[in-house]
């Protein structure tokens, strides 16, 4: 017989209440059946919704859920965004550094130029390893190119300081830009983090309630209307999962022991 699988995340513990809150409203209508106390539905309700309170909005808990994965989205956009700046300024960091190099051989200029720069005299891309790597090595390049055009050196181009600078604007804008957005979403995980405890009793007050209205139903039926509330069932090894239902959970293979070794 399928056993009852309570939701393994927030945004399942959402879909739970919200189905309940909608077939107990349902069904307290005109077919008259209360699987669920007024009580308890009200309470789903006060949990679930949006209160305001003067002028302040506080968001339930499915506007907390939903506002998180929206504000991850936003976070993995913005991390994305910068991780694209970054790759750019370095590729203008290395394009910088090997034509500055090819130029200095082709027109044997003194390797001053590259002392400058503070890149040696092979020309070789110096490894890069962090953020602060590029951010470094980038000022380093453009003020390299300033104090070599004071020395009666040609200004860098393809690319020049002014790209190489550009370049290193936008990835250290975008750079800034995931602290905010990633400072929104930790507030929001934090208000979820407060409120689970009761989305973790509400859903197992709706288990029990359910149990309990269904007892003396046929178990199939039971289960019917279960699952009318959102509930989930896990079948149990050799059965066939129902429509919404998930199969059961494999378990854990045993880590092979290897036999004793026998002494030569």
């Amino acid at each position: 017989m399928p056993r009852v699988r309570p939701p393994q995340s927030d945004a399942g513990q959402v879909h739970l209440l919200t189905t309940s809150l909608t077939t107990a409203t349902g069904d307290g209508g005109p077919t008259g059946h209360h699987y669920l106390p007024a009580l308890l539905v009200t309470d789903i309700t006060a949990f679930l919704n949006d209160r305001v309170e003067g002028s302040t909005t506080h968001p339930g808990y499915a506007s907390l859920v939903a506002r998180r994965a929206i504000h991850e989205g936003r976070v993995t956009q913005e991390t994305g965004e910068s991780q694209l700046a970054e790759n750019d300024l370095e590729t203008h960091i290395r394009d910088y550094i090997v034509t500055l190099a090819r130029r200095s051989f082709r027109k044997k200029h003194s390797a001053a130029v590259l002392d400058f720069h503070q890149v040696n005299h092979s020309g070789e891309v110096p490894v890069i390893t962090s953020r602060e790597d590029r951010r470094t090595l980038a000022r380093q390049l453009i003020d390299g190119d300033a104090a070599a055009t004071a020395g009666g050196f040609p200004a860098m181009a393809n690319p020049s300081a002014a790209e190489l600078q550009a370049a290193l604007d936008t990835a250290t804008g975008e750079a800034d830009e995931i602290i905010p957005a990633d400072r929104e979403l930790q507030a929001i995980v934090e208000q979820i983090r407060a409120a689970r405890p009761r989305a973790v009793e509400l859903v197992q007050e709706i288990l029990d309630e359910l149990r309990h209205a269904t007892r003396k139903l046929e178990p199939g039926t039971a289960r019917d209307i279960m699952r009318s509330y959102g509930v989930t069932f896990e079948a149990l090894e050799g059965e066939l999962p129902a429509p919404g239902d998930v199969p059961v959970t494999p378990p854990v293979p045993a880590v092979p022991v290897p036999p004793p070794v026998t002494p030569a």
